[in-house]
C-alpha cells in the first residue's frame, strides 16, 4: 500500500510550523519512527510526504527550504540522529530503501513563475540529490483570501508546473472555507487546463450533515455538481482527511457506534468520487498525523477498515481495490518503485 499524504516532523521543528499552538495535540515528534509504529500492520510500502506549512513570508523561505533538507535527508537516509530527527528513513523489509517514495514541498505559487524558478533553483543549491524525488509541489489555499487562485501569476506558475512534468497538490476547504472554493478552482483550472492537479481530501466536503439528509443538501449537491467538472480536468482525488471533517473525540473502531457512521457519512461521497473519477484517479491517503486529532490514536488503521468496506459496499473489484490502495499513486506522482 502507498499512503500518499504524510506530514512528517521533529519536536524541534515544532514552531517552525505556521499552525502551531502551546496546546496543539500535534506538537511533538512526527518522524518515520513515529509513523511506523502506528502503521504497523497496514502494510503500507511507501508514502508521499506533504508539505507541512512552515513559517514563511514572500521572499522570505528559509523555513520551505530547511523542510526540503530534512525530507531529503529522510530519503538519502542521512538523518543527524543527535538532531532528534529519527533513527531511521528506511522502510521494513526493504534494505536500503526508504520509505519516503517521493515529496511535494511547499512552493510560492502565488508569487509567479519568476519567483517559482528562483525558490527551485534554491531547493537544488540546498541538496541536488533530493530535486528528483520533488514529485510536485502544493500551496495552501483554503486559507487564503478569495481571489488568490485566480492571480495570473498563480495560473502562470501552474503552467510553469506542467512545463516541469510536476503536479499542483491543491489544498481546498468547502466545510470550513465555503463553496466559493469550488467556483474559484474551476476557473484555476481553466487558467492551466495542462498541469495535473492532486485534489486533496475530497476537497474536504461537509462530512457531519446527517447522512439522511446528505443527498437533498446544498453543500452536497453543489460538491458533487463540482466534483464531475473537476474530472474533465487532468485531476486526481485523495480519499484522505474525513476525520478532519467528522466528530472529534469518537471511537472509530471496527463495530463501534461512531464506525458505522462513518461508513453511512464517507459512502455517499466516495460514490460520487467513483463514478466521476474512477478507481484509476482515486488514491488512497491517511493524512498522518493529522487525522489522529480526530480519529485518535489509532487513526490511520481505522481509515484503512473503513476505506476498504466502503470500496467493498461500492463493489469495487481487487484491481481496483489494488489501483486505489497504490496504482494511483504510482502513476500520479510518477514513482519510481
Amino acid at each position: 500500500m502507498i499512503d500518499s499524504h504524510v506530514h512528517l516532523y521533529t519536536a524541534r521543528q515544532n514552531m517552525a510550523l505556521a499552525w502551531m499552538t502551546d496546546d496543539s495535540p500535534l506538537r511533538g515528534n512526527f518522524r518515520v519512527d513515529e509513523y511506523l509504529k502506528d502503521s504497523e500492520g497496514q502494510a503500507v510500502d511507501g508514502i508521499i510526504f506533504l508539505e507541512v506549512d512552515r513559517i514563511q513570508s514572500e521572499g522570505n523561505w528559509a523555513e520551505p527550504i530547511k523542510e526540503y533538507e530534512y525530507i531529503s535527508r529522510v530519503i538519502l537516509n542521512r538523518l543527524y540522529e543527535d538532531n532528534d530527527e529519527g533513527t531511521s528513513g528506511i522502510c521494513p523489509g526493504k534494505r536500503d530503501k526508504s520509505i519516503v517514495l517521493g515529496m511535494i514541498p511547499w512552493a510560492p505559487i502565488s508569487e509567479g513563475v519568476e519567483a517559482v524558478e528562483k525558490y527551485y533553483s534554491m531547493l537544488v543549491d540546498a541538496n541536488p540529490e533530493g530535486i528528483s524525488f520533488i514529485k510536485g509541489f502544493r500551496y495552501l489555499v483554503q486559507d487564503k483570501p478569495q481571489g488568490t487562485m485566480l492571480k495570473p501569476q498563480f495560473g502562470e506558475s501552474l503552467r510553469w508546473l506542467a512545463n516541469k512534468e510536476l503536479v499542483f497538490d491543491l489544498g481546498i476547504d468547502v466545510r470550513s472555507g465555503g463553496l466559493w472554493q469550488l467556483e474559484e478552482t474551476e476557473k484555476m483550472l481553466q487558467m492551466a487546463p495542462e498541469t495535473v492537479y492532486i485534489i486533496n481530501h475530497m476537497a474536504k466536503p461537509d462530512l457531519r450533515i446527517p447522512p439522511s439528509e446528505i443527498v437533498h443538501h446544498e453543500n452536497f449537491i453543489k460538491w458533487a455538481e463540482f466534483m464531475e467538472i473537476f474530472s474533465k480536468f487532468k485531476t486526481f482525488v485523495k480519499l484522505s482527511g474525513a476525520f478532519s471533517e467528522l466528530e472529534h473525540n469518537l471511537d472509530y473502531s471496527r463495530g463501534t457506534e461512531a464506525y458505522d457512521r462513518a461508513i453511512q457519512a464517507c459512502t455517499v461521497y466516495c460514490e460520487v468520487i467513483f463514478k466521476y473519477f474512477g478507481p484509476s484517479r482515486v488514491m488512497w491517503g491517511s493524512d498522518w498525523p493529522v487525522c489522529t486529532v480526530g480519529g485518535g490514536k489509532n487513526a490511520l488503521a481505522n481509515w484503512n477498515d473503513i476505506t476498504g468496506d466502503i470500496m467493498g459496499i461500492l463493489k469495487l473489484t481487487e484491481d481496483e481495490k489494488e489501483m486505489v490502495y497504490s496504482g494511483t499513486a504510482l502513476n500520479a506522482y510518477r514513482l519510481n518503485y
